[in-house]
Formats: C-alpha cells, structure tokens, sequence
C-alpha cells in the first residue's frame, strides 16, 4: 500500500508474528456480552485465542458492587468493590481499569442516562441500583504486542465490528468508548523509556537531537522521572496518567513550556502505528510524511493505533514559577485582574511564560488562582520585573503568592503540579474552548473588549439551576511555525497565531439518577451557548481539538482548518477505506453512526 501524496515515501511495513501465549479467556461471572449490533456468531473464541488469551468482556467499574447487571442477577464482589468505592474519583487508579474513564459521562449511555455509575462524591453504592452495560465497549483486548492489534483490526473488517481505540481514558469527548465496539486497551502497551543523544527519524539520514522513546501505554509521569535522570526537559502535560503516546500527541498536545518549546505535535520526531489493514508502519518528517502528519492533531482514534512514540528532549534548565492566589475578590477587581492578564499576554508568552488561570467569575469570594513558569535562566530580580504588572496588583489585594525558581522542571512539576487534578475524577464533565488570537491582545480597544467578554461569560449562567461555568484560561502560545522544525501537521492554523486557550465547562454526577437526558443534554448547550460570544469576538480563532466542544458549531474550521481537514479526510480515506475507527465529530466520522447512540441528542 502506498501514500500517495506528494512528499511521501512507499508506507513502510514491518511484518507481524502471530502471538503464542494461550491465556484462558477471563469472563466476568455476568459472562460474554451479546455481539455488538446484533452480529451473528463472529468467532469471538478464535479472536482471543489469535490475542493470546486477553480478550475480555466489556464491564462497567463499579459492576462488582451490584447484585444485578443487564436485568440479570449477579454475585457482587465486597473486595473488589471496597477498592471501587475507595478510589470512585481517583482519576489515576481510573486509568488502570479497562472500563474507566477520567471523565464518568463517557461510561454512561447519556441519551438515556443509563449504564451503571459511580458517583464521585455521593453515599456508598446501593447493591440494587439498576446496572447496566451504558456505553462500555463490549468487548476489549489487552494489547500487549503489535500482533495482537493486526488480529483484533482483521477481525472487526471480516465482522464489521467497529473498534474503539483506549489508552489511559482521558478523553474529554468520549472516543475510547462505544455502545457495541471492540476496544484496543493500550495501558499495559509498556517499553522502558530510551534515549537516542541524536535521534535519526525513519527515512530520515541526519539526526534530530536528543529524543525519548517510550510505549503508547506511559504516563506523562514515567516520561518526565526519565528526562529528568537525564537531565533533560520534554514538553509534556499536566495530569501525570495521561499517555502521551494516545490521544495527546493526536490531538497536537499543549503543554505549560508551549510558548518556549511548542505543541507535542511539534516535538514529535517520530510515531509507530497499526493501521486498520494490519500494516506497521513508521511515520516520521521524512518517511510516510502525510500519516505522521494526519497523527499529530488528526485527532484519536481515527487514522491507526499508535504503538510507539519519540519525542524531543531538551536541555535542562532552571524553571521559573509564579504562583498567586487571589480571593475575595469584587466585581471591578476581578475586571482589573483580567485586564492586567490581557494587557501583558503577548508580552509574557514572547519571553517563555506558560501557565494557567483559573477565573472565579465576576462575584465576590470566588478564588482566582494564577499559575506561571517560564524555563529560562532568570534571576529573581529578572522574574519580578517581567512580572510586575501581576505582583503589583497582587500587592494591592493582599493577595498570597510565590515566586521561586527550580533546578529543573520534574522538581516543579513534583511540588506544583502532580496529584493536582487526581481526585477530580469520574464527574461528568461538558466543555467548549476557544483559541484567542493575538492580535485580540494589541491596543486598549482590543484588550478591553477582550476583558468585557470574558467578565460576561464568567458571570453568566445559561443553565439556570447550575452554579456558573466555570472558567480556564491556559497561557500557552506555541512559536510560530516559522520558528519550527517541522510544523507540518493537523493543528488548527489559530494555534500559530494565538496566545490564549479559554476554557469554559460545567460538571455533574454522572450518577444522578434525577437528571433527565434532557437536563444532560442542556449542560452541553450550556457551554456551547456560553463560547457564543468569546466565538463572535475572534473569527479568525480555532479551538483545541482535545478540549473542545463536543457540539462546536464548525468542527472543520475550529480544529483543523479547512485545508488541513481536506488532507485528512482524503488520509482517512486511504488507510481506512472500511471506517473501522470512527469516533464521535471525527474526521471523515458520520454523525449518525449507530456506535454514537449514547451521544445526548442535542
């Protein structure tokens, strides 16, 4: 099979070999689940024997908490159950389990409302509560080898089985689960981590730099104690368990070090994947050039299975960190805090500051933190004065705050940002993002329109009965492509000129049993309607594509661009032709697929 695009070499193939390890199925005590919309006797004994032994059967999390599953009896499990009530938000302990997903609507069938929850914060689980299968995948295989993703593609083409595609289940829109669907679990998919001091991608004949290889299945926890022993930085995210090598580097990945070092999808020297016709292939700047750039902000779950990803590592150097808290703030001193963030973005994100806010919306009480670091060499005197705007006005509110510099980024990311977002696990979650360009960041009228649009977004409320959204600004502007190596990749174009990523979301208990599917689907249409304005203000902006709205009104535009999309969609068309992985707004997706039942209908 070729790629036929200009710049592209013959895809490369590596051969596969059978598995050989002959496991015993493991079958919950429910036992097999019914076949996936209603197919008749696929040979599901001869998948798992071809996957050696580790095909299992779909099951919801806290299943060993009931007494029923399906409208059928069953044993609970106490030892079992014990652990799923002990770690109900845990979002770490989530992403070792088949069927756990960071964000608990995804595991539910939502146009319903039905599945078998774990409320993240509610009593302990009533044994009686109606159980159900929701939106878990059917069947899932533990991949352990390349083999094993080659066997379970060529199954689900004989069987027209759709396959869903799970690593460590971060994902914010849904896409590694499905009503009906065979999953490809990549969490235990593990190498230990390797350096190449000057890494040569595949087809490639000089070298890249220093560059890190690891396993689809590694946490960005793995990645970053690697670099470190090594005395190296890579640009990574903010939550340790998500896998990098998954959804991350597809959707592009920002991080924190964005404005100094760029986008994962930047950083990428090389990724190896299964295809949905079995090929192994490598994908890298000179080799398979239209896969490696359709896999780096393509989106999830669309184009083939990564297995393996290198990514660059660079020199270490001390990191910079700002970190106020502002509380009890007024109306007008929230609207002051927020312009003083507008009027120096630009500024900021110039000089290799990245980070975080997190608006408490135009109420007083509300807290208001904002998090910076920068990894540059700056003396103290240095930070305080690129930062001066901001600690003055945190003088003026007696606001909390530190400034320090770290030796290396692990040793901040261990004090500041690991476990940070572990314990909010397993609520449901709706979310809309937009991408701020920066020009919307130059003169007074810009900035103050910019601030009057956001203090009215913080303080609205379109669902009434909901507390407000709640508000995320990331400061991570990425270079601009004339800056970079390799910037040919799936990325919307507003990634290159914005600074801002301005999130807006709103939560629940995916548990409440009280929430209509139409209360459910209002959250969605909440966030929606909330971007509405911030959406009119920059038409020439995008949005993430990781986390964005499930519901954005132009996906094409906002994600990917219209250029960029016409160039997947005719990838997409090459190496899927039989669209075995479709997922839910996804590339060359249709929204009507019946793997999509458990979307809310909006």
């Amino acid at each position: 099979m070729r790629l036929s695009v200009s710049r592209a070499t013959a895809l490369v193939a590596v051969p596969l070999c059978s598995a050989s390890l002959q496991i015993p199925l493991a079958v919950p005590s429910h036992g097999m689940p019914a076949s996936p919309f209603g197919i008749v006797n696929p040979d599901w004994n001869g998948l798992n024997k071809s996957v050696g032994g580790r095909l299992y059967a779909g099951a919801p999390v806290g299943l060993p908490c009931y007494d029923n599953f399906n409208s059928q009896p069953h044993e609970p499990d106490p030892a079992a159950c014990n652990a799923v009530e002990e770690h109900r938000r845990d979002m770490d302990w989530l992403t070792t389990q088949t069927s756990g997903y960071a964000q608990g609507n995804w595991g539910v069938c939502q146009r319903p409302n039905s599945g078998c929850a774990t409320s993240p914060t509610g009593p302990p689980i009533n044994a009686s509560t109606p159980c159900n299968q929701g939106n878990i995948p059917s069947y899932y295989v533990d991949v352990r080898q390349v083999s094993d993703i080659a066997a379970a593609f060529a199954f689900a083409a004989e069987n027209k089985i759709p396959v869903v595609v799970k690593n460590s289940g971060h994902d914010y829109k849904g896409r590694s689960a499905g009503l009906g669907s065979l999953a490809l679990w990549m969490h235990n998919y593990r190498q230990p981590p390797t350096l190449d001091a000057n890494f040569v991608p595949g087809g490639c004949v000089e070298g890249a730099g220093p560059g890190i290889t690891f396993g689809a299945g590694e946490g960005w926890d793995g990645v970053f104690a690697f670099a470190k022993t090594h005395s190296l930085t890579v640009a990574g995210g903010s939550s340790e368990s998500v896998a990098p090598g998954g959804g991350w580097i597809a959707g592009g990945g920002h991080s924190g070090l964005s404005p100094r070092y760029g986008l994962g999808a930047d950083n990428a020297l090389q990724l190896r994947v299964v295809l949905p016709n079995g090929t192994y292939a490598t994908a890298s700047r000179c080799q398979n050039r239209d896969l490696f750039f359709a896999l780096r902000g393509g989106g999830g779950g669309t184009f083939g299975v990564v297995t393996e990803m290198t990514t660059a590592a660079h020199p270490g150097t001390p990191v910079q960190w700002a970190s106020i808290v502002f509380s009890s703030l007024t109306g007008p001193q929230q609207r002051a805090l927020t312009a003083v963030l507008v009027a120096n973005a630009n500024a900021w994100a110039a000089a290799g500051w990245g980070g975080y806010a997190y608006p408490a919306g135009a109420r007083p009480g509300g807290l208001y933190p904002v998090q910076l670091m920068n990894p540059h060499d700056l003396s103290r005197d240095e930070v305080k004065a690129a930062l001066a705007p901001l600690l003055d006005f945190a003088a003026s509110v007696n606001a909390t705050h530190v400034v320090t510099s770290y030796p290396n980024f692990y040793d901040l990311y261990l004090v500041n940002i690991k476990g940070n977002l572990s314990m909010y696990g397993n609520f449901g979650l709706a979310q809309a993002s937009r991408l701020v360009p920066s020009t919307l960041f130059a003169g007074a009228e810009n900035q103050t329109l910019l601030t009057d649009t956001l203090i009215a977004a913080m303080a609205s409320s379109p669902v009434p009965t909901d507390p407000k959204l709640s508000m995320m600004v990331l400061m991570v502007a990425p270079p601009p492509a004339s800056q970079l190596p390799d910037s040919d990749s799936a990325v919307a174009p507003a990634w290159r000129r914005s600074t801002w990523h301005v999130i807006f979301s709103t939560a629940w208990d995916p548990a409440d049993s009280s929430l209509t599917p139409a209360a459910i689907a209002a959250k969605y249409r909440a966030v929606t309607t909330a971007m509405g304005p911030l959406r009119a203000i920059t038409p020439d902006g995008g949005a993430y594509l990781n986390e964005g709205d499930t519901y954005e009104p132009d996906p094409v535009a906002a994600f990917w661009g219209r250029e960029n999309y016409a160039r997947l969609l005719r990838v997409k068309g090459e190496l899927d032709s039989k669209g075995l992985l479709q997922v839910f707004g996804g590339v060359g997706s249709n929204a009507g697929d019946q793997r999509f039942a458990c979307y809310p209908s909006l």
